[in-house]
């Protein structure tokens, strides 16, 4: 998986240093000579227009440093992720699960696996990670056994100045660079780490040749800023900090954490999509995620575990980025065809997840028990384990407002469960990666086992696929789950992030915004919403589409794209069903009903890339008018089911100022609807809000759900009415409530005498049928007693 060349700052450019010698009987002699060497070398230089260096072009003094007194000294050794003091603790975690099966397994390839001197430079970079992350963690957990590791690491040490060659030479001919720079950097990384534990055995000599080799390439990474944030980053830290070089090791340690944070949005999605979250966050990429660890470890950096945006990453990696059966969610450049969890080895991060908060881990453990078919076997994966994995439970549905939602079956850890998320990262046109696509308010569905709603996907930077242009892939809005008007691309990649959301509960919602990939003043609200299993009646998710500010007559195309390419009209312009049939050898069916009537369908033939497994699908392009005030809405149903989940009876809804579909399942009807912020009767109930979804049952509602509304009343006592518009989900006498202003609420229903918001009752005002309370703006929970 090559990226693209990417230039986060400006080159930054040092003179080189000499490979020193730091053995304790000649440490005096070291650093007298050392000393000498760097005043006679003068100041560090790096460019003025680096961000990272002040304007007058020298590297900012270093701060007090709880590792050396001077730039020059450095702890005993191993330090950089293991301590000897820690080795008892470490060899005591071998008896149990997880870290059981990383000791087998890292015995296996330390015994295995061999280097080859004729490979590419990626395979090379690869292998050597591989081997040096497996016997150094060998090396610490079997110490009868050391010479053999030792052996066996000594081939790759002694393999670097030929590879570094390599680098050198290829470096310059290369078109995209990846292969001289991303791989070698994480074989590097585990290479220093290797040579922390072997420090104290080796001779002197033998560690002054091995020393020099690895400084060598230290200096290639800091020669020129070689691309790829922190794989140089992390290149250039690692061994800085083994040499106890303070002032490198500053710089290179701000260098890595600012690349680390601006891969992020505001709460912590990674902005270049799921693939490359895992790949330079859970593993694969060492280098890239490897340092963060270290840098808490040897308390360099000790502030990411603790880091509240750092932490929002981990659990939207563990519940975003990874479906119910360990499949890709598709954002981005993300080959979801071709690539899971367990393609990106080890799985450092989903190991880690407990470092960084109790919610994370519990998701984590739920992807462990989905299936993990390799165990991490290196050294950083074992070191960094802190705990078995607890009890797998969630993910929760959530809601990330400056980057989209997630939405999972409640009370399921199952492979065969629901799940469907929305993208929409709230930053700058400026803050647009390559890697990411132009689908803001793109959809992803999974359920019962299988992928049923992708998005363009990936092939590789650069790749198109199965005649699909790249262009095509990466940057065309309706080859993924978009909203286009007028015929156009998307003006950016940047949307506005989720401005409205509640969850739990039996309902799952969110209001993505879109205002600034449409020209002029128009506007996209997708509003995404995850009916759960409830009443032992199925699940189901609605996608309500608003394109308001546009011009009168305006085309507005709603593209969604199953994965298959074997799609049944059931009626046309109203229903069609997708039959899945990749990972379960019976069919999953995703059924597509359009309660908006539109001008026109097309299904056409549409590219779905992977990795090596792109597929030809058939897409849905349902077309609709703007009306004379600019404006469309559309209501869509998408309903997954199989042999074992029946699709409910769903029908068309229309009448003055409205659109929707009906959902029967057996005696329990559901109604989804678009009103335009007008008031309308339909189903029984009558309700004044932009749109509603409801359940009803023998006469009564069993939930109602209202987006920015004002009032719902379902005839049968219940509802709700608002000074301003609000959005509101009740089940029974539980539910919840978002505010953008401090709103007066008077929720109905017989009998109750007291609210409840956010577990503290508030003082309310009896009224007829019902309780007014004042609702603080944000979301909040209600129950009603």
């Amino acid at each position: 998986m090559r990226e693209p060349w990417r230039t986060p700052d400006a080159p930054t450019r040092y003179g080189s240093s000499r490979p020193r010698v730091r053995r304790w009987l000649a440490v005096l002699l070291t650093v007298t000579l050392l000393s000498s060497m760097l005043a006679a070398r003068g100041p560090v230089v790096a460019w003025a227009d680096d961000p990272t260096v002040p304007s007058d072009s020298t590297v900012p003094a270093a701060p007090t440093d709880p590792l050396a007194a001077d730039a020059l000294a450095v702890t005993s050794h191993p330090f950089l992720i293991v301590k000897k003091s820690e080795y008892a603790g470490l060899r005591a975690r071998a008896k149990r699960y997880p870290w059981l099966g990383m000791k087998t397994q890292a015995a296996h390839d330390c015994a295995g696996l061999s280097y080859s001197s004729r490979a590419t430079i990626t395979a090379k970079g690869i292998r050597i990670r591989d081997i040096m992350g497996a016997c150094s963690l060998m090396y610490v957990l079997d110490a009868k056994e050391r010479p053999t590791y030792r052996r066996r690491m000594a081939v790759v040490l002694d393999a670097w100045p030929a590879v570094l060659k390599q680098m050198k030479r290829e470096y310059p001919k290369s078109k995209n660079r990846w292969s001289q720079v991303v791989p070698p950097s994480s074989g590097y990384f585990n290479s220093v780490l290797a040579l922390d534990v072997m420090h104290d055995d080796l001779s002197t000599s033998t560690l002054a040749r091995y020393e020099s080799t690895l400084d060598s390439v230290a200096e290639w990474y800091w020669a020129a800023n070689r691309g790829w944030g922190t794989a140089t980053y992390g290149a250039r830290a690692i061994w800085a900090t083994y040499q106890g070089d303070v002032r490198r090791r500053t710089l290179a340690a701000q260098q890595y954490h600012q690349q680390y944070l601006d891969w992020l949005t505001p709460d912590g999605a990674f902005k270049d999509g799921t693939e490359y979250a895992l790949a330079r966050n859970g593993g694969e990429r060492t280098a890239k995620q490897g340092y963060l660890y270290v840098a808490e470890h040897t308390k360099v950096d000790p502030t990411y575990y603790a880091d509240p945006t750092i932490q929002s990453f981990m659990e939207w990696l563990m519940g975003f980025a990874y479906g119910p059966f360990n499949g890709m969610v598709g954002f981005g450049d993300s080959g979801v065809l071709g690539r899971d969890l367990n393609t990106f080895k080890p799985e450092t991060a989903v190991f880690a997840a407990g470092r960084f908060s109790p919610r994370a881990a519990a998701s984590a453990a739920r992807h462990i028990t989905a299936g993990i078919d390799t165990m991490p076997d290196d050294l950083l994966s074992y070191s960094v384990t802190k705990a078995a994995p607890v009890t797998p439970s969630g993910p929760l549905s959530r809601a990330w407002p400056a980057s989209g939602a997630a939405f999972w079956q409640q009370q399921s850890v199952s492979s065969d469960a629901l799940m469907g998320a929305m993208w929409n990262p709230r930053i700058t046109s400026a803050q647009v990666t390559a890697h990411m696509h132009r689908e803001v308010n793109a959809l992803y569905l999974a359920g019962y086992g299988e992928a049923l709603l992708l998005n363009s996907g990936y092939n590789g930077y650069g790749k198109g696929a199965l005649g699909a242009s790249w262009s095509k892939i990466h940057s065309t809005a309706s080859s993924s789950n978009t909203v286009v008007l007028g015929g156009a691309n998307h003006l950016t990649a940047a949307g506005d992030g989720v401005t409205d959301y509640l969850t739990g509960n039996g309902l799952d919602y969110a209001s993505g915004v879109g205002d600034r990939i449409y020209r002029g003043k128009a506007v996209h609200v997708r509003s995404f919403l995850m009916v759960q299993p409830q009443d032992k009646k199925n699940g189901y998710f609605l996608s309500l589409d608003d394109v308001r500010g546009a011009p009168a007559d305006r085309s507005v195309d709603v593209y969604l794209h199953p994965a298959s390419a074997a799609v049944t009209t059931v009626a046309p312009g109203r229903e069609y069903r997708w039959s899945v049939e990749r990972r379960k050898s019976t069919p999953t069916y995703l059924s597509i009903f359009l309660g908006t009537k539109p001008d026109r369908t097309t299904v056409s033939k549409a590219v779905i890339a992977g990795w090596d497994q792109s597929i030809v699908a058939r897409s849905l392009d349902a077309r609709f008018t703007t009306n004379s005030a600019g404006r469309r809405q559309v209501v869509t149903v998408l309903v997954p089911h199989d042999a074992k989940h029946a699709k409910p009876a769903l029908a068309r809804l229309s009448g003055s100022g409205y659109s929707g579909a009906r959902v029967t399942q057996g005696a329990y009807r559901d109604y989804a609807v678009a009103a335009g912020g007008r008031t309308v009767s339909v189903g029984g109930a009558t309700l004044t809000a932009d749109a509603a979804v409801f359940r009803r049952h023998s006469g009564k509602t069993s939930f109602y759900f209202i987006r920015r509304g004002r009032a719902f009343d379902g005839g049968d006592g219940q509802g709700v009415i608002a000074d301003h518009a609000v959005s509101v989900h009740m089940r029974g006498k539980s539910g919840s409530v978002a505010a953008r202003v401090p709103s007066v609420v008077t929720f109905r229903r017989p009998g109750v005498s007291r609210v409840t918001v956010d577990g503290t009752r508030v003082p309310a005002t009896a009224v007829a049928g019902g309780l007014t309370v004042t609702i603080p703006n944000g979301q909040h929970t209600i129950v009603l007693s």
